[in-house]
Order: structure tokens, then sequence, then C-alpha cells
């Protein structure tokens, strides 16, 4: 887990299609568990389950404690992007996502201390 991973997230969050889209989607999901279904099953699942090999893969390297929560883990990789852009609307510039990845490294690592 590190920059790239964010580096990803922030590419699909900014892709145009995607940066169209997905407020409105997310708003009518509320109101609509069809479509929230379809969502977590098309996009939420396969994006959550490419994120959980990825931090198993650096708890098999050592680069994490085997008792990380990786549920947990994900929400606070990608909340802080989606935050930034979806709902602040502001840039994220070129040292954030280097900062961010550090922070959330971090506070990951200190979980066992």
């Amino acid at each position: 887990m590190g920059q790239a991973n964010l580096r990803a997230i922030h590419e699909w969050l900014t892709h145009p299609r995607i940066a169209t889209i997905l407020p409105d989607l997310t708003a009518e999901a509320v109101r609509n568990p069809a479509l929230a279904n379809a969502i977590e099953t098309t996009i939420g699942r396969p994006r959550r389950a490419f994120g959980a090999a990825t931090l198993q893969r650096a708890i098999d390297r050592g680069e994490l404690s085997g008792e990380v929560n990786i549920e947990l883990a994900l929400d606070l990789i990608a909340a802080p992007v989606y935050w930034r852009l979806g709902v602040r609307h502001v840039a994220i510039d070129p040292g954030y996502l280097d900062d961010l990845a550090e922070h959330l490294l971090r506070a990951l690592r200190s979980r066992t201390g």
C-alpha cells in the first residue's frame, strides 16, 4: 500500500466519466436499493478485493502487521481522496498523495505499536 494505490484512486475519481457520474450515482443509490446493490456488486466489491489483495501482500512482506483490520484500512485509504475531491472540491496538489501515503502507513503500522 502506498502512493501508487492512492494515485490509482485519484486517477479513477478524476477520470472525466467517473467524475461526472459518481456524485449522481451516489445520491441516487441512497434512494434506490437496486442501484446501490448494482454499484456494490460491480464497482465496490471488485475495487475493495483488489485493495485487500494489495494490503495482504504488504502484510505477507512484513510491511504491515497481520493484525491490520483490512476493511477499516481500505476505508482509511480511499476516504481522504474521495472527501477532498468529491465533497470539498479541492484539487490534489503534487505533494498531497505523498504526504497522505506517509500518514496512512504510519497509522496502519502503529496498529501494533
